[in-house]
């Protein structure tokens, strides 16, 4: 994303979240794809959920991030203290399918449609993610899974109503059709509380043997009234109609009824789920623009309980073993790179090394700090670490013939040969905050920031740079702890040469630190060469 451009809410074409667009399921590459399903034929009341797809894609982008935000790209959970779909995001393992195609009034051929969609996400071992439309949506959905699944359905409504006049595809239906396809195993309906629920429905459910929770039941048990009912090891397929939460919340729905969930009641089940099965699918369905009011609050509900959920089915481990962390530009064809470069001072360059291949890093005028850092290629989440590394050695220095290792404390480079034998693993990257903090300075370079934009192929933001080992840096100890800040000792043509463990995309940053003994006063290039 341009750095020149702020990408306000209500600027630019409009995808889920502003990810990419995949036009062509057959070529699709990612994890995840979301699909919308525009149809509301199946609504015996007011008409309008088939504008929800577009819409809450629209509300969705006020969780896209703008300005300097937009390159963090995941999501910021306040009370867990950690960001979710970062990984995903960066590395555009989410993709936006758009919309099945909608055949007006032939709603099998536009069910055929859904059904053949799905079919190509999952053949591609993605996970769909639907924003409906009307529940009876669901259908064609869950009809493209070819292994046993369990469902489960957040509602107001049993939705099992039995085929009469000859409609089999209303949005009171879905929840009878699936229950008899062959491959659904359990299935728990969750929130069913309205005053039109027929007798017959609900024996018709439970002689099936579906799990029927009432609102009483849900307050009276949360979320254990459905996990002591859900197989702990099967996958599950969860179906949200937005009347499950309360009807105030969701003006923009066309079946709202009273005394519904909460959203935190909602959202906690389903992360709750999401801990205890794998989610292998879900859809949001129901929300009706056309009856929202002005903020469309409704399409929002229904943009950050995608966005929540989405965030913890990609945790469960069963989801992490099919979709490992893996970095998209991996090492793979090298043989054109250069085999020299000069890191500018004040700047920092990127390289890509092959495990085996040896990197020396040489000084052209003496005393330059160069901050070095490094991750896994075949996984952006793992990287040098040196907190790790000091852990792993039982040292706060280290000298030729020391291995370095990764937050997954494996190995990462070895120090293969080392003229000056003086470096510093303790120190963070200098960065904005210091030299404004410190010496009162706005604008200056920094290693963090260098970092930043050495990585930008990488959408490597500022607070994911992890800490350097600051190669040639002089940061002497005293006894009683004490921690100085010394001139480099580094003379002209010293160098130090570290081998790859593992395939790696590298950095080095020819320090800017000039307000400060550090770099002797001056800066000067670093020669890089990779052998």
């Amino acid at each position: 994303m341009a750095e020149d451009r702020l990408n306000l809410p209500f600027t630019g074409l409009v995808s889920f979240l502003r990810l990419p667009v995949c036009a062509e399921l057959d070529r699709l590459d990612a994890d995840v794809a979301i699909l919308g399903i525009p149809s509301d034929e199946g609504s015996p009341w007011k008409p309008g959920s088939r504008f929800a797809p577009r819409r809450i894609r629209e509300l969705s982008l006020k969780y896209a991030g703008y300005g300097p935000v937009q390159h963090q790209r995941g999501f910021y959970d306040i009370d867990e203290d950690r960001r979710f779909l970062e990984y995903e995001r960066v590395n555009s393992r989410i993709v936006d399918a758009g919309d099945s195609d909608v055949i007006f009034t032939n709603v099998e051929r536009t069910f055929e449609n859904v059904t053949r969609d799905v079919g190509r996400i999952l053949k591609a071992r993605a996970l769909p993610v639907v924003i409906g439309g009307d529940h009876a949506v669901t259908y064609p959905v869950v009809r493209a899974y070819e292994h046993r699944l369990n469902v489960v359905h957040f509602d107001a409504h049993l939705d099992y109503r039995p085929f009469v006049h000859g409609v089999r595809w209303a949005n009171g239906n879905p929840m009878r059709l699936v229950s008899e396809l062959s491959t659904i195993g359990r299935m728990i309906q969750v929130g069913i509380r309205s005053l039109r629920t027929r007798e017959q429905d609900l024996a018709d459910s439970r002689a099936r043997g579906n799990v029927v929770v009432t609102i009483p039941e849900f307050r009276a048990q949360g979320s254990a009234a459905v996990l002591e009912k859900l197989p702990p090891n099967e996958p599950v397929y969860v179906s949200i109609d937005v009347d499950v939460l309360d009807l105030p919340l969701v003006p923009g729905c066309a079946s709202s009824e009273v005394e519904g969930l909460s959203y935190e009641e909602l959202r906690q089940t389903l992360f709750a789920i999401a801990g205890h099965a794998e989610v292998v699918g879900f859809d949001v369905v129901e929300v009706n623009p056309m009856l929202d009011v002005l903020a469309d609050n409704t399409s929002q509900i229904a943009a950050q309980l995608i966005i929540e959920f989405l965030g913890r089915v990609v945790e469960h481990p069963g989801y992490r073993a099919r979709h490992p962390l893996k970095a998209i530009r991996t090492v793979t064809s090298l043989d054109d790179r250069p085999r020299e470069l000069v890191i500018p001072a004040a700047h920092a360059r990127m390289w890509h090394m092959r495990a085996g291949e040896r990197v020396t890093i040489t000084q052209t005028k003496g005393h330059q700090v160069g901050d070095f850092i490094a991750f896994n290629a075949a996984d952006l989440t793992e990287f040098l670490s040196t907190s790790h590394t000091r852990r792993c050695i039982n040292k706060v220095a280290v000298h030729k013939g020391d291995t370095l290792y990764t937050n997954h404390r494996e190995p990462i480079v070895e120090i293969v040969e080392d003229t000056v034998g003086v470096h510093d693993i303790l120190a963070a990257a200098c960065d904005p905050y210091r030299y404004r903090r410190d010496f009162g300075v706005e604008n200056h370079r920094s290693c963090r920031m260098n970092f930043v934009e050495a990585l930008a192929e990488y959408d490597v933001p500022d607070w994911r740079v992890p800490d350097p080992v600051n190669l040639f840096q002089n940061s002497p100890l005293s006894p009683d702890g004490a921690y100085a800040s010394a001139a480099s000792l580094a003379k002209a043509g010293d160098r130090i040469t570290l081998l790859a463990k593992m395939d790696l995309i590298a950095a080095c940053s020819a320090c800017p630190q000039d307000l400060a003994p550090t770099n002797a006063g001056k800066l000067s290039d670093l020669l890089v060469r990779l052998s």
